[in-house]
């Protein structure tokens, strides 16, 4: 039987929520859950409140997960029982957030039509972007691997919460993300003191998957690097073409969807493989 109820990341008229609604519209209902962290029990307790219905969840992938190969399917999500294969919850997406799929130049260009930049024009800002965003992101993941979060500290990496808009470091260059990483260590006191050098070796290990053009995570940026991150890196370069800010961008790309005569399905294999097994799912 399919899907009933899907629950998922985000606020009512969030990004995720209007993409779900236009991808599923008519095959279940799409509701947001806020943040992914505790889904899993929302889930269940949906689950146990209405045993009649099929309740799934899609959330984002964790940001600090080992390197595997993009797939263009929904990664199968449940919850560790500790033993067996677990329960299942419902899906991650392959790539990093709703934003990632969202600047693909599959869904912008149908999307803006007329008014999307030329196929070659947008893929130079996206390379751009990407390449600007290789040591920073590198440095993004060594610190997350330690479980050292950058968004609480006074120097602001990372972007604040409830807010889009990413207050990066004035330099995103090396030199400067190893300065920052030995002052974001030197902070960091629990569970214990943290040798700078450590992560600084995993900053360096990193930055190998990272470098502009032909590191592994660097080619594959659409589904390893935040999607929020390159919408504003791309942020000076889309002004040329019209648009105020990556938002407006966002924005235009959201009601092109919302507009779309075509089924969305088809505009990303992922996209097509989340609507079959939602129609196909088998509770088991």
């Amino acid at each position: 039987m399919p899907v009933d109820i899907l629950l998922c990341e985000g606020v009512d008229r969030s990004p995720d929520v209007r993409v779900l609604n236009k991808l599923l519209g008519g095959l279940c209902t799409v509701e947001p859950s806020g943040s992914k962290h505790r889904m899993d029990d929302q889930i269940l307790v949906r689950r146990r409140v209405s045993p009649a219905s099929v309740v799934m969840g899609l959330r984002d992938p964790d940001f600090d997960r080992a390197w595997t190969a993009p797939s263009d399917v929904p990664e199968t999500w449940r919850k560790d029982t500790g033993g067996g294969p677990g329960i299942p919850l419902g899906w991650r997406w392959s790539r990093k957030e709703i934003e990632n799929y969202l600047i693909d130049p599959a869904v912008v260009m149908p999307a803006l039509g007329v008014r999307a930049p030329p196929p070659s024009d947008y893929q130079q800002i996206l390379d751009r972007a990407a390449d600007r965003l290789s040591a920073y992101t590198a440095a993004r993941v060594a610190l997350t691997r330690h479980r050292i979060h950058w968004r609480p500290l006074p120097n602001r990496w990372g972007r604040p919460r409830g807010s889009d808009r990413y207050p990066f470091p004035d330099n995103l260059r090396r030199k400067e993300c190893r300065k920052r990483i030995r002052s974001l260590v030197r902070r960091y006191t629990a569970p214990a003191r943290l040798d700078p050098a450590v992560v600084l070796r995993e900053f360096t290990a990193q930055y190998q998957q990272h470098r502009p053009s032909t590191g592994l995570w660097r080619i594959h940026f659409l589904h390893t690097y935040g999607g929020k991150d390159l919408l504003l890196q791309m942020e000076n370069d889309l002004q040329s073409f019209g648009f105020n800010n990556f938002a407006e961008f966002r924005e235009r790309i959201l009601l092109g969807i919302r507009d779309s005569s075509e089924d969305i399905a088809f505009w990303l294999p992922e996209w097509n493989a989340l609507k079959n097994e939602i129609q196909t799912y088998i509770p088991r």
